[in-house]
């Protein structure tokens, strides 16, 4: 019997899979993503919430909507004191994700499990001060765990090339689900389950 029917059997199957997978993540991204092309630009020196975090440059606008360096910067420095006193150990992972994202062809976002154990931690303090947790760092609308989000690393000491390599490292796969994706979809002829979705429309859409 010939091995080809079995190879494109798992093929398919494999196909399936990640389809469902992918279509699953992508709408947990949906109401964050947006239509303005992200810059490349310097952390500055008074953006002192990110400083020793692994690497220079950030993408503006950031993954909180801001739009100009200034706006970021004034916002960032309000988070200062929740972070020194050491709520969460996570708290600059999570805050920094957010403010300063590391500027790589894709974004990586914070997991929905990262946020709720920063502000498990930090909440109760906040509203000490009578500051609420805000409503721009909603859990619900980041992605649940996966692959491609930051996890958290409170079980670990970070330091800032450690986070620049996990960053990387989530990119990296990211990357490579997309182009799988977009290959199965065109040697297997399956069109019909993703490309009809609008994410894959061209090669283009991958690199």
């Amino acid at each position: 019997m010939s091995p080809f029917p079995n190879f494109f059997t798992m093929l398919y199957s494999a196909q399936i899979f990640l389809a469902i997978s992918c279509h699953a993540y992508f709408a947990d991204w949906s109401v964050l993503a947006g239509d303005r092309q992200p810059t490349c630009v310097s952390i500055p020196q008074n953006m002192s919430l990110c400083h020793n975090i692994g690497y220079t440059k950030m993408r503006l606008p950031n993954l909180l909507e801001h739009d100009s360096m200034q706006e970021a910067s004034q916002q960032a420095a309000s988070w200062v004191p929740l972070l020194n006193v050491k709520c969460h150990a996570d708290s600059k992972l999570f805050l920094c994700s957010l403010f300063a994202p590391v500027c790589l062809e894709r974004p990586i976002y914070p997991c929905r499990s990262l946020c709720q154990k920063v502000k498990a931690g930090c909440e109760g303090t906040m509203k000490t001060y009578g500051f609420p947790w805000p409503t721009m760092l909603d859990c619900d609308k980041f992605p649940l765990d996966n692959d491609m989000c930051i996890a958290s690393q409170s079980d670990k000491e970070i330091d800032g090339e450690l986070f620049f390599c996990y960053c990387l490292f989530v990119v990296v796969k990211f990357m490579l689900l997309l182009l799988l994706l977009n290959l199965s979809c065109c040697y297997c002829n399956l069109s019909g389950i993703l490309c009809t979705e609008g994410y894959f429309e061209g090669s283009n859409s991958v690199i």
